[in-house]
């Protein structure tokens, strides 16, 4: 089991907690307890009570949108070092998302009462803010990929930007089944493991059972142009 030392290590090595001031990042990880989650748990629901903030640091874990119909769609999958929950501590609202873990996970946690105290001071709330602009930057160009009419670019942008997400060494190993993606994408199963065979003959990705591997990233963007 990792230990609380190595996730704060983890913590500050990637992702945004890592372009922060290390001053910010020691007040925000010294206020932090740190939970363990097992496969299936849910860290927060659709219209929950905001509880504070939430740091993955190892794991898996998916975020879902409820539908006008109030049925819950993957909006995506995170994969370590990706924080969420200011948003509704800092408006005081309901959770807008589904979180729920797919993989054990160490999560860190900083509480609404805690939030608040390094809120206080201006410079820290500058850095969430930050987070909330790294947030909105991602939906908007997951949006804009998702108004895109050509089904290839909307899937290999999609990958692009979960893989940029994701990080670290190339191969690049998401955690993504092709359901999800299909869903992620508002696109059928079908028309997804189509394009999927096409990037894989052009050894640009590897699909295995629930993940897929970027192993040519820099190919992987140069198809979502010549597909745009």
């Amino acid at each position: 089991m990792i230990s609380r030392e190595d996730v704060n290590t983890l913590a500050k090595s990637s992702g945004w907690l890592s372009k922060q001031p290390s001053e910010f990042q020691e007040a925000l990880l010294s206020r932090c307890n740190l939970r363990r989650h097992v496969a299936g748990e849910i860290i927060c629901n659709v219209g929950d009570r905001f509880t504070g903030m939430f740091g993955l640091v190892t794991g898996i874990m998916k975020i879902e949108f409820a539908t006008p119909g109030q049925d819950l769609k993957i909006a995506s999958v995170k994969q370590s070092n990706f924080w969420f929950g200011q948003a509704s501590s800092l408006t005081r609202e309901a959770h807008s998302v589904t979180v729920t873990v797919t993989k054990p996970s160490s999560i860190l946690h900083i509480s609404h009462e805690r939030f608040e105290e390094l809120m206080a001071d201006a410079s820290y709330a500058r850095c969430f803010a930050l987070l909330t602009v790294e947030h909105y930057y991602e939906a908007a160009t997951a949006l804009a990929h998702l108004l895109s009419d050509r089904t290839e670019h909307r899937i290999a942008s999609r990958l692009a930007l979960l893989a940029e997400k994701a990080g670290g060494v190339t191969p690049i190993e998401l955690c993504v089944t092709q359901n999800d993606l299909a869903e992620m994408c508002n696109l059928s199963r079908s028309v997804v493991l189509q394009v999927l065979k096409r990037l894989e003959d052009r050894g640009i990705i590897q699909t295995a059972y629930r993940r897929i591997q970027i192993s040519d990233p820099v190919s992987l963007l140069a198809f979502c142009s010549e597909t745009a």
